[in-house]
């Protein structure tokens, strides 16, 4: 039985993670919550209610996981609020770091980042040997997930960073930002001009994917997860959701202000072709979603 510790599992992602490693019911799980969770949902687990940046520790050394799930972040509002709650997110990781060394708890750690760190490439590739070049939330993210990449690049460091592309699913940026405007006002957005590249994946085959990865006996330092059959242009991905829809699209005009925080902005302009040096670990991984119009269906099929 391996003991698992989930940090930031009542969140989008955290969520469903929990029910894959949880399906099988050979693990032992710890979970630390923070909001927006029903207590019923996690009662067959180790509870802890606590931000991940001042949960007592002990509950790491009384636990000793084997393996550490780390999808935790603190978020705000505007850019200030960001750069505040990603230093306290900075300071409670170097927190953790510090104690898993000073207990010698050594448990393989996978943590949860973006590709927002890669910058906006256009058409290019990035792969994990790609420059870092932080933006839009992310540059605010990463000054969190730092010390966590930093440690990771020590020798016999045990740490993985997960960098993910757009995940699609109920209660993700793709629900909040196309499907709930589509069905409220009655047309699909397209953000500017739509020629950007969209690196997508189901947020099942991430969670399956990502547990996939922690099965590997080799440790490797940057992973991308993502789907090499869902790499489309937003126009693409829009044009397929009024299709499922039977909605017109609307372009939506987005300018950036001096001054003014232009993350979503930059955001929903963002292009990247998402690779990997990885490729054996795709080799004998199978994707249960890998075209466009499944994948939308099958995350607003309670709403049709």
């Amino acid at each position: 039985m391996n003991k698992i510790l989930l940090i930031g599992s009542s969140g989008f992602i955290g969520s469903h993670l929990i029910k894959k490693i949880n399906m099988p019911r050979e693990n032992k799980l710890m979970v630390i919550l923070h909001k927006n969770f029903d207590f019923f949902d996690y009662e067959d687990f180790d509870a802890i209610v606590s931000d991940f940046t001042d949960v007592d520790l002990y509950h790491f050394k009384r636990f000793k996981p084997d393996t550490i799930f780390h999808l935790g972040r603190n978020r705000g509002s505007g850019f200030i609020r960001r750069f505040l709650a990603a230093n306290k997110g900075k300071n409670g990781n170097k927190r953790i770091i510090k104690y898993l060394l000073k207990t010698n708890l050594n448990p393989r750690v996978f943590y949860f980042s973006g590709t927002l760190v890669y910058g906006n490439k256009g058409s290019e590739i990035a792969d994990e040997k790609s420059t870092i070049n932080p933006t839009s939330f992310s540059r605010e993210y990463y000054i969190a997930e730092k010390p966590w990449y930093e440690e990771s690049i020590k020798l016999n460091a045990n740490i993985s960073m997960l960098r993910l592309p757009w995940v699609v699913g109920k209660g993700s940026w793709f629900y909040h930002h196309y499907i709930q405007i589509a069905l409220k006002y009655g047309y699909v957005p397209l953000y500017s001009k739509g020629e950007n590249w969209m690196s997508l994946i189901d947020v099942n085959d991430c969670c399956s994917l990502a547990l996939h990865i922690s099965r590997q006996s080799q440790i490797f330092q940057i992973i991308n997860l993502f789907n090499p059959n869902l790499i489309v242009r937003q126009t693409e991905f829009v044009e397929m959701i009024s299709e499922v829809l039977n909605i017109p699209v609307r372009r939506i005009g987005l300018r950036r202000k001096i001054f003014s925080d232009n993350a979503f902005i930059e955001a929903m302009g963002f292009s990247l072709k998402v690779n990997t040096i990885h490729m054996d670990l795709y080799n004998d991984y199978h994707f249960k979603t890998n075209d466009l119009k499944t994948l939308i269906e099958q995350n607003i099929k309670d709403d049709l």
